[in-house]
């Protein structure tokens, strides 16, 4: 007699830890995703805590739903202190709520490894609840030597999904997890299989079973990758198919904010950050734009491998890349944007403000780029630290001799007499390098720069915007008068129409105190040779080269009158002209039509967070439910009347199991005395027509199933509305007990 009801026998030792095992090894493929093996301290508590409710749950026999009941129960009360390190409250509930559901997004769109903080650890220490829960189940519940390791398998596929393209260890992740998993079955084989032979054998075939097993994974291991076509496909992982959430074009062009900090703009004077441990001379970015839709140089939307493909980011970033390693410490001042300064390719960032966390959390990055957001904006008061890399300039020589390096960005709205100009500007030059210097020497040399201040000058001013009629007008101009703004977007698009891909950046450059401030942040053009080399290019002219005159831009004549844009499309600057307004309010148009209806808040959390759950459950209990009718439609209508005249009686014993009754062994009036005395006459009635010399009439098993069917009403009549639901959905008549539990039959109370 066993002191303890829940002191697990042997065997259930023996499965419970190979239960942990597989599943610690399934649970080793998230690896990819985290970076380090933090994370499998949340995964094993799971794993741990799902193994012990679900052998409560056996022990005191439980349903199913009970169980897994108490399995959300477990998840949410040791979720919050996984999240906030606190007791649960209402906020660290809907915090664990949004990253059970939503988190799964956040994963895939976060570039690893994500580290093992933050409220993303919840994800293991769910999946590991749920493979405890289900391994533990399934080994005591089934007789299947291999059923058991299913939840295992479903780890590792969900962690190899949600991970990257390069295995972590295929070691782990296929030969050892394939060796235990064989191992365990054969254990479990074993049980079922009644033998004679001596326990000295038995343990020689055990052996040999852990020998067959351990031999066959590393055989695996090593050949598998040898074999033919082992190698002809690449892994697949979900983050591939997912496009970040970050839209770029959801905010204003960065070229286009230009003037904010030029000469009179209201940021010129102001003290944007301070910059310590950069280089002298070393460069801040701010925005990349590869994207020219006539309007504006724009950061092209999510499209993988461009500027605008920001990802999710941990504190560490899979960079790669030589150069000089620089330590850099950024404070925000008067600077209020999202598009966040950094500096060469950053390999590990860390928010150090009052900010921090929601900082970190929010922090996106863009690979093809190097060049970080934030799309809750970074203001004064909030500081980081970077690690970063700075390539070196290629010598010049090899850039003489370089190709053109990657694809173009789309130019078909540009003006329409830059390409005819870019020839004559690059003269007898041949190579792609040396017509874009040569581009870049004739803009500085021949350029004049204004910065729109300049009324002394005839009283005129030279208005921002760089959209397709502005461009069109600069390059006709008898001089070429503008900033930064207007001879970056036409050194950038003059490049892509030459065949040599080009963006343009709008960053700063600090003063040798570290601060940066308007007047420091300018725009120029980066151009790519080879595979991936990115040369800088400053076209603009020195600020001391002032136009000697300017004239009023003429008026565009038009046949059409120009149409005001809709009200979601900004004005156009002062000075466009009506080729941009055209632009402009077709870009608007665009965006307009991309635009959804606004769901309130409170109704959109209601519908993310708790339609997925309850709609899973009620599948469950939908499914249940519609298995227990086909079940009983299956027995009323096949087979030999006699058949399903032991079959109704069948039925009426399973409702009484799902009213509370465990199943009783024995014969059939053994077994109505434990539900009803009526029950005790129709069990006579179903020996009397089972058992007669004479095989009943199909119209004596139909009468005999419609005094059952009076019987089951009588049952549920006799029970709580609740009992009578739960009875619906239990699972309790679908299983298999053995004929020792009919030692604790326990008569119901009906009525």
């Amino acid at each position: 007699m066993r002191v303890n009801p829940l002191l697990p026998s042997r065997e259930e030792l023996v499965d419970g830890a190979f239960v942990v095992a597989v599943g610690a090894l399934a649970l080793s493929a998230f690896r990819a995703t985290f970076g380090d093996a933090g994370f499998l301290v949340e995964g094993g508590a799971g794993l741990v805590g799902g193994l012990l409710l679900a052998h409560a749950g056996l022990r005191f026999r439980t349903p199913v739903l009970a169980t897994m009941t108490g399995a959300i129960v477990v998840f949410f009360a040791f979720g919050c202190a996984i999240v906030a390190s606190a007791p649960p409250s209402a906020a660290t509930l809907r915090v664990v709520a949004s990253i059970s559901v939503g988190g799964w997004k956040d994963l895939l769109t976060t570039l690893p490894p994500i580290g093992s903080t933050g409220p993303l650890l919840v994800i293991p220490y769910l999946v590991g609840i749920v493979a405890g829960t289900a391994g533990c189940l399934l080994a005591r519940r089934t007789r299947a030597a291999l059923l058991p390791t299913l939840p295992a398998v479903g780890v590792l596929i969900l962690g190899i999904l949600v991970g990257t393209a390069s295995p972590v260890s295929t070691m782990l992740e296929g030969g050892a997890l394939g060796g235990l998993a064989v191992l365990w079955g054969a254990i479990r084989r074993a049980r079922g299989v009644r033998s004679t032979v001596r326990t000295r054998r038995r343990a020689e075939r055990l052996v040999m079973a852990v020998f067959v097993a351990g031999g066959g994974g590393l055989i695996g291991v090593f050949t598998g990758p040898r074999l033919p076509f082992a190698g002809s496909h690449d892994r697949v992982v979900l983050r591939s198919y997912v496009h970040p959430p970050f839209d770029p074009l959801a905010y204003p062009s960065p070229l286009q904010a230009f003037r904010r900090y030029a000469v009179g703009g209201a940021l010129n004077k102001a003290l944007l950050f301070t910059v310590h441990g950069l280089p002298t001379n070393a460069r801040l970015r701010l925005a990349t734009m590869d994207s020219y839709h006539g309007v504006a140089w724009v950061v092209r939307n999510g499209d993988p491998g461009t500027s605008g493909s920001f990802q999710r980011a941990g504190s560490d970033i899979p960079t790669g890349g030589d150069g000089v390693l620089a330590h850099v410490v950024v404070r925000i001042g008067a600077y209020d944007d999202v598009w966040l300064p950094t500096a060469g390719i950053v390999r590990h960032i860390a928010f150090t403000g009052p900010r921090r966390d929601a900082l970190a959390d929010s922090f996106r990055y863009s690979l093809a780029t190097n060049s970080g957001v934030e799309p809750i904006r970074v203001w004064p008061g909030d500081s980081y630290r970077l690690d970063v890399v700075l390539p070196p300039s290629p010598p010049r020589g090899q850039l003489a001799a370089a190709t053109a390096g990657g694809d173009t960005a789309d130019v078909a709205d540009a003006p329409p007499n830059l390409a005819a100009a870019a020839k004559a500007w690059i003269g007898s030059s041949s190579t792609p390098y040396a017509s874009l210097d040569a581009i870049r020497a004739y803009l500085r040399d021949r350029g004049k720069y204004s910065d729109g201040t300049l009324a002394a000058i005839g009283d005129l001013t030279t208005p921002a915007g760089h959209g397709k009629g502005k461009l069109t007008r600069f390059i006709q101009a008898t001089e070429l008068v503008g900033d930064d703004e207007q001879y970056a977007a036409a050194f950038a698009l003059a490049a892509n129409q030459l065949g040599v891909p080009a963006r343009v950046v709008l960053g700063a450059t600090p003063e040798p105190d570290g601060t940066v401030r308007g007047k420091d942040v300018h725009a120029w053009v980066e151009a790519e040779f080879g595979a991936g080399t990115w040369v800088p290019f400053d076209p603009t002219p020195a600020p001391n080269h002032q136009p000697t005159r300017v004239t009023p831009p003429a008026p565009l004549v038009t046949s059409k009158p120009v149409r005001v844009p809709p009200p979601v499309a900004s004005p156009p600057p002062p000075g466009e002209d009506a080729a941009d307004a055209r632009a402009t309010s077709a870009l608007a148009a665009r965006r307009a039509s991309q635009t959804t209806t606004v769901v309130p808040a409170a109704l959109a959390g209601a519908v993310r967070y708790v339609a997925p759950p309850i709609g899973g459950l009620g599948l469950v209990l939908g499914s249940i439910v519609a298995i227990k009718s086909g079940r009983q439609r299956r027995r009323r209508t096949r087979g030999t009347p006699d058949h399903r005249v032991a079959m109704a009686f069948t039925e009426l014993v399973d409702l009484a199991v799902d009213l509370g009754l465990p199943r009783p062994a024995g014969t059939r009036r053994m077994i109505a005395r434990a539900i009803s005395d009526e029950a005790g006459v129709l069990a006579r009635s179903a020996d009397g027509l089972v058992f007669a010399p004479d095989a009943p009439t199909d119209d004596a098993a139909s009468g005999y199933w419609v005094a059952i069917d009076v019987e089951r009403a009588r049952l549920r009549g006799g029970v709580s509305v609740r009992r009578r639901l739960l009875a619906a959905v239990s699972t309790a008549s679908f299983r298999r007990v053995r004929a020792h539990r009919s030692r604790h039959v326990r008569k119901p109370r009906f009525s």
